[in-house]
C-alpha cells in the first residue's frame, strides 16, 4: 500500500483556507510525482483537527450536520477520494446532539467512510472538559490490511492499542490471524515533546509487531483557548515498518513536507510467522 503522509502548517480556526491549502499541497506534489514515476497513491494522511487545528475548546470551531447534509470537511475529503480514487484520513472537531468529538474519519475512494473518536483525551490541555470520549477501538479494512485507527494523545496509552493473535475457524481447519495490521495516529504533537513522539511510535511498531504511521502538523499556532499562547510544533511525521526501521520520515524543523512511504503485507506475514512473538504475550481484556 502507498501512503501519502502529509505534514501540513495549520491556520487557526480557518477550515475553508486549510482545506483549500492541503488540497493544492497534495495535489502540487501528486503531479510532480507523474513526472518522476507512475506510482499512484492508495492513502492520504492528514494532521489531528486539519481544519481548524487543535482546539481544546471547540465552541464555535466544531462542524455540525445541517438537515440530511455531512460535515463539511467529510464531503470535502469525499471529493479528494474520488478525485485520486484513494483513501484518505484525518481527524476534525464535530458536534453532534450536544456532545463534542474529536473524530478521526476514514473516507474510502467510493466515499464511504468509518470514524473512530479519540479515547484519550488530552486533560493537560483542557480537551477532557469539553469533549466526549470515544469507547470502542476501531479498525478499518482496506487494501487488504487492517488499520487501527489512533489519534495523538492515544500514543502514551499502549494497553488500548494493543495487538493480538486471533484463532480464525476456516473450511480446512483454524488458522490464525492478528488484530490489526498498522496503526495510523494522526497529531498536533508539540515540539517540546516531540522525543516521546519518536519514541514512542517505535515502540508501538515493535511491541506489536505492525506497520505504524505517524502524521504531525508543523508551524506556530496561536490558540486563544490558552491566553494566545503560540505553541510550535516542529512535524517529525514517519512511517516505520514492524522491528522498528524508518520507511520515511517528514524533516523535524517545523517546514510543510509530503513523503510516499509503501508498506507491504507480504513481507509483514513473513516476519509474523519467523518470529511469532506475541504468542507468548500477556492475555487480558480492556
Amino acid at each position: 500500500m502507498r501512503i501519502c503522509i502529509v505534514q501540513k502548517k495549520i491556520e487557526w480556526a480557518n477550515p475553508t483556507l486549510n482545506r483549500t491549502e492541503i488540497e493544492h499541497f497534495i495535489n502540487d506534489y501528486l503531479e510532480n510525482q507523474k513526472e518522476k514515476c507512475s506510482k499512484e497513491i492508495d492513502l492520504i494522511v492528514l494532521p489531528e483537527m486539519f481544519s481548524t487545528g487543535f482546539c481544546p475548546n471547540p465552541q464555535n470551531l466544531a462542524e455540525e450536520k445541517k438537515g440530511s447534509s455531512i460535515y463539511p470537511s467529510v464531503q470535502w475529503m469525499r471529493e479528494i477520494a474520488k478525485r485520486y480514487d484513494c483513501a484518505i484520513c484525518g481527524s476534525i472537531a464535530i458536534k453532534e446532539n450536544i456532545s463534542y468529538y474529536n473524530r478521526l474519519f476514514f473516507v474510502y475512494p467510493d466515499g464511504e467512510f468509518k470514524f473512530y473518536d479519540k479515547r484519550h483525551l488530552f486533560s493537560y490541555s483542557g480537551e477532557d472538559k469539553n469533549f466526549t470520549a470515544g469507547e470502542k477501538q476501531v479498525i478499518v479494512d482496506y487494501k487488504g490490511f487492517k488499520l487501527l485507527l489512533q489519534i495523538c494523545y492515544d500514543l502514551r496509552f499502549p494497553i488500548f492499542s494493543r495487538n493480538k493473535i486471533i484463532q480464525k475457524n476456516t473450511l480446512s481447519g483454524s488458522e490464525e490471524t492478528y488484530l490489526y495490521d498498522a496503526i495510523i495516529y494522526v497529531a498536533a504533537w508539540p515540539q517540546s515533546r516531540i522525543a516521546a513522539w519518536d519514541k514512542l511510535l517505535l515502540a508501538r511498531a515493535i511491541e506489536n509487531c505492525c506497520y505504524v504511521v505517524g502524521v504531525n502538523c508543523v508551524g506556530e499556532m496561536k490558540q486563544q483557548e490558552l491566553g494566545d499562547k503560540k505553541i510550535f510544533y516542529s512535524g517529525n511525521s514517519t512511517i516505520v515498518d514492524y522491528i522498528g526501521n524508518s520507511i520515511i520520515s517528514c524533516n523535524s524543523d517545523g517546514k510543510e513536507e509530503i513523503q510516499m512511504g509503501c508498506i507491504d503485507l507480504e513481507s509483514l506475514n513473513i516476519f509474523r510467522k519467523n518470529f511469532p512473538v506475541l504468542k507468548d504475550s500477556d492475555s487480558f481484556k480492556l
